[in-house]
């Protein structure tokens, strides 16, 4: 556990129940608050969307299947080469770029 006083100012913080990120110098400011409510808070980590390429095709194929002549998957597999993947692959990059979460980590002892 962390102490609030030991955070830098600009500690990203997430408050229990909610996606709202805060700093901990939000926290110290509204500390009054926060603690009559109870309300836990903890550190953060980022997390970056990512979508891999090929499992993504490979999915989707798989989810096709049913709907196709035996052995289509081994047939359409083989006919998607590296480039293909590579082409989807910086497409999905482009499209998360930016696109960040952020998950609850160590609980932050507000009090001290």
């Amino acid at each position: 556990m962390y102490k609030l006083s030991e955070l830098n100012d600009k500690t990203n913080v997430i408050r229990e129940y909610t996606e709202g990120v805060y700093t901990a110098w939000d926290i110290r400011d509204d500390l009054q608050d926060f603690q009559k409510e109870g309300i836990r808070f903890y550190t953060v980590k980022e997390y970056q969307a990512s979508i891999n390429a090929r499992d993504m095709i490979e999915t989707a194929i798989e989810y096709e299947y049913d709907n196709m002549y035996e052995d289509w998957d081994e047939k359409i597999l083989e006919s998607i080469t590296e480039k293909d993947i590579k082409k989807l692959q910086d497409i999905l990059d482009n499209i998360l770029i930016g696109e960040i979460s952020y998950i609850q980590d160590i609980e932050i002892d507000i009090f001290n």
